[in-house]
């Protein structure tokens, strides 16, 4: 975990997800994958945090969205999360709703490489019933070892990320 930059008064986290916790959550849907998810990242000696739900029983996905969302936002420069739902993006419309969550519902290792080299996704959307726990695993893979802003290059990038933050700013104040 890189060291986070400083620019225009807006601190960005920098490099990829390696070293930061991990903040799972599933509705009923995903509940499966997210167990295979979990012992993925243990394999990898990943920190994770399990907010829910702790069982297949049929729940409510805000619940879960929610809890994600707000400890994301809490801590946006040392944790990330994952949320899965029947189709991810149920769980992506509640945990969005904090500031300094941005997630990236991925169906593919390039659309996970995009969504953290262009965009600085800090919550990973993944479909349970549109994914193969192989495959969301790669998925996975991919978006947690994939850095946000390499140098000058990406600077385009860096900038669409400030003027993300500035907007949220003016709309929660």
């Amino acid at each position: 975990m890189l060291e986070p930059i400083v620019k225009e008064g807006i601190v960005i986290p920098v490099g990829d997800h390696v070293g930061k916790t991990v903040v799972l959550a599933s509705d009923h849907r995903g509940f499966i994958l997210k167990q295979h998810l979990c012992q993925y990242l243990s394999d990898l000696y990943f920190t994770t945090l399990d907010v829910g739900t702790c069982s297949p029983e049929r729940c409510d996905y805000p619940t879960y969205g929610a809890a994600l969302g707000g400890m994301i936002s809490a801590h946006p420069l040392d944790h990330v999360g994952i949320a899965i739902c029947g189709t991810g993006i149920g769980m992506g419309i509640v945990a969005g709703k904090w500031p300094r969550v941005y997630p990236a519902r991925c169906l593919t290792e390039q659309e996970a490489a995009l969504a953290r080299q262009h965009n600085n996704s800090n919550v990973l959307l993944l479909g349970a019933e549109a994914l193969a726990p192989d495959t969301a695993s790669h998925i996975l893979s991919t978006w947690l070892h994939t850095p946000f802003y390499s140098g000058p290059q990406d600077d385009a990038y860096l900038q669409r990320y400030i003027m993300t933050v500035k907007l949220e700013q003016r709309l929660f104040k």
